[in-house]
């Protein structure tokens, strides 16, 4: 399994947590399989064949444009992430209350520092 993707993913999740992102155990992230070759230096395939992995797994559910994780808590424990796994804790007050448009830039920010 493609261990970068999966670190990936769970960093991801961990950066929308913090923004208040998450429902229950689930996230949708509006990535496709291209972005995250891209953002890895991996081939669509490789991305591919460990989404797939992940998704008999029980982790994950590919779709069409985006990626629903089903269970957050156990993509995490295949990371071998941790709360302060991104070094300083990210401020989820700062991001309370604020319009959505508002929120999707400081998940911009936050996914790309």
């Amino acid at each position: 399994m493609e261990q970068r993707l999966v670190r990936l993913l769970s960093e991801l999740t961990w950066r929308l947590e913090a923004l208040g992102l998450v429902l229950g155990n689930t996230i949708t992230l509006a990535m496709n399989q291209t972005d995250l070759a891209d953002a890895l230096g991996v081939t669509h395939i490789s991305v591919c064949r460990t989404l797939k992995q992940l998704e008999a797994e029980g982790l994950l559910v590919p779709e069409r444009g985006r990626i629903l994780v089903q269970d957050v808590a156990a993509l995490r424990a295949a990371a071998g992430t941790y709360p302060a796994y991104l070094g300083a804790q990210m401020d989820v007050a700062q991001v309370t209350g604020l319009t959505e448009a508002t929120r999707r830039h400081a998940l911009a920010v936050a996914l790309v520092n």
